[in-house]
């Protein structure tokens, strides 16, 4: 069985009054349908899915950029195997989510790999993940554009040579599990 692979780059392009700007990639070499969804109450971008091509490795990649607004929560994640007539009607094989390429404010049908969002959250601070509570169907990797640690909080900075080498996560500066 051959690897799907999708990456999503978290960027912060746009910061503001517009919200944020993620740019989702397809760096394989088969079709993978992207489902989002907002958490209650949010809007789900690009009308809840979209189709990212296949990519030709390892340089060339099919993207698509995603603009959400600030204090946005959701998830994105790939489905694998769809079929769509002209009206975006159909089924995947992965990650499903209610027969259409636009998923309408539906969630994926297990198993599928989440890349989980949360923006402004506890503390003011953004949160992401990748989940496989929901079980797993492609990888996906998660990365910043820019290197973050100047930015990071004083309280969850670690010094080294050369200033700030690292941020910590707020369970592991306070030792809890708390709240985070």
């Amino acid at each position: 069985m051959e690897c799907v692979t999708v990456i999503l780059l978290v960027t912060l392009l746009v910061r503001g009054l517009e919200g944020r700007t993620f740019e989702i990639y397809n760096n394989h070499n088969e079709d993978v349908w992207v489902g989002t969804l907002g958490n209650n109450g949010m809007v789900a971008p690009n009308n809840g899915g979209f189709k990212l091509g296949r990519g030709e490795r390892p340089t060339a990649f099919d993207m698509t950029t995603v603009t959400v607004p600030e204090g946005w929560g959701g998830r994105f994640w790939g489905r694998t195997g769809c079929n769509f007539d002209q009206n975006g009607n159909g089924l995947c094989e992965t990650g499903d989510c209610g027969r259409g390429l636009s998923c309408n404010g539906a969630g994926g049908v297990p198993p599928a790999t989440l890349v989980e969002i949360t923006l402004k959250g506890f503390g003011g601070l953004d949160y992401y993940d990748i989940s496989l509570v929901d079980g797993f169907n492609v990888p996906m990797s998660v990365s910043c554009r820019a290197n973050v640690n100047g930015n990071c909080p004083s309280e969850l900075r670690q010094s080294g040579t050369g200033g700030v080498v690292a941020c910590k996560s707020a369970c592991l500066a306070f030792n809890t599990d708390h709240g985070y």
